[in-house]
């Protein structure tokens, strides 16, 4: 998926083009404490199923962001090193700061379960 048009959209666009990428449809079974992603504004789970991400949240807008961001994670070694700084739109212009840490969060959170 080519993320690149995040960059250059003013914030109201911004908002609605993460918007459009969330799926609206939860995946209970992976709502279990061990999946948790602590220190998230939203309610965040996330586990690998045969090294494919498998995420939720309670909040469309952080499922967009966190699309937007796992498209991008196409093999365990891209899992262990992601970084915040890989994605130009995850700045304070575009996200505020209590997301950007819960995004920070789910990446800690992915790299460990990554190396299991």
């Amino acid at each position: 998926m080519d993320i690149t048009y995040l960059n250059d959209l003013d914030p109201m666009d911004f908002y609605e083009a993460i918007l459009e990428l969330a799926d609206g449809v939860p995946i209970p079974e992976i709502q279990i404490e061990d999946n948790m992603v602590y220190g998230c504004q939203s309610r965040v789970w996330v586990v690998l199923k045969e090294d494919d991400i498998v995420f939720d949240s309670d909040s469309s807008f952080v499922k967009g962001l966190l699309t937007a961001i796992t498209s991008q994670l196409n093999t365990i070694e891209d899992m262990q090193n992601v970084s915040i700084d890989q994605y130009d739109f995850l700045n304070k212009n575009q996200v505020s700061y209590q997301r950007l840490k819960g995004v920070d969060s789910f990446m800690t959170k992915l790299r460990e379960i990554s190396t299991r």
